[in-house]
């Protein structure tokens, strides 16, 4: 619930279950908007299905008026969309990133060099990355289009030429490659949670805490349901988990999120170094 937004999810096997969860919880809600004095704005109210087969359908109304289908929606800044691919998200990210990469080509070589990297951060880097830890894990095939726009908007800014190693320039501008930059965030997440920096009712099990076993995995996060995935993409929370097991011990035990956060940001870039050697 965000102000005079709520979202209701639900989650049944079969379409009638789950109309006649909705039918009863819709009731619910009128009756206390009523007793309330509220109105619901039946018009502006939608409903999306998250699934795999095509024929699902269900009926809802909120009083007489029909709750009308969609196949995506914009939620807080996000497009969802019924297969939860992220296509729609990505494809608008790709929209605003190629006309800001555009801006950036005809006034690249008048801005002074010390104002470009904060330009790029304020204009281009807070645009295509909103939430990128959630829709970004996806096919690397849609978040390639993405990438290769990043590419483009920091040749065009920095005024390199179009064949220049991309490894190079996000290493000499200290800027992450969308899909380091997803991890960044991802494994910033799993620490803060772990260090207690955010609220959250997920509950982190650490292998020691399971058994007595002094393995080399006793103080890795334990990967509980490793085998779920959808549309073939492991769930953000898993890829998240690994991907904090993978870094050294010695980041992981640093309390500061300002230490913790330019370890990591070292640690990639140095693989992005011998990369491009």
């Amino acid at each position: 619930m965000y102000a005079d937004d709520l979202a209701i999810v639900y989650e049944n096997k079969t379409c009638e279950k789950l109309e006649k969860m909705i039918e009863q919880d819709m009731r619910i809600i009128k009756k206390w908007m009523e007793e309330h004095k509220l109105n619901v704005n039946s018009s502006k109210t939608k409903y999306i299905i998250f699934k795999r087969k095509p024929e699902d359908y269900i009926e809802i109304k909120y009083g007489e008026h029909e709750i009308q289908l969609v196949r995506n929606y914009k939620y807080l800044g996000v497009i969802l969309d019924e297969k939860l691919n992220w296509a729609e998200q990505i494809q608008r990210q790709v929209k605003k990133a190629r006309k800001i990469a555009g801006v950036f080509k005809l006034v690249g070589r008048r801005i002074p060099k010390p104002l470009k990297k904060s330009l790029y951060f304020s204009m281009f880097h807070s645009v295509i990355t909103y939430n990128i830890q959630i829709w970004g894990n996806t096919y690397g095939s849609l978040m390639k289009s993405l990438q290769t726009v990043q590419n483009k908007a920091i040749k065009n800014l920095f005024c390199y030429e179009s064949r220049t190693a991309t490894s190079f320039i996000h290493c000499e501008n200290g800027i992450l490659p969308l899909n380091y930059h997803i991890k960044f965030k991802l494994i910033n997440q799993v620490h803060m949670m772990l260090t207690n920096k955010i609220n959250t009712n997920t509950q982190l099990q650490i292998n020691s805490n399971i058994h007595n076993y002094n393995t080399r995995t006793a103080q890795n996060i334990r990967i509980m349901s490793s085998n779920i995935r959808f549309n073939n993409c492991e769930t953000v929370y898993n890829a998240a988990y690994k991907l904090y097991n993978d870094i050294p011990q010695s980041i992981k035990n640093l309390h500061s999120i300002h230490q913790f956060k330019n370890k990591i940001k070292e640690l990639f870039f140095n693989e992005l170094s011998a990369l491009g050697h």
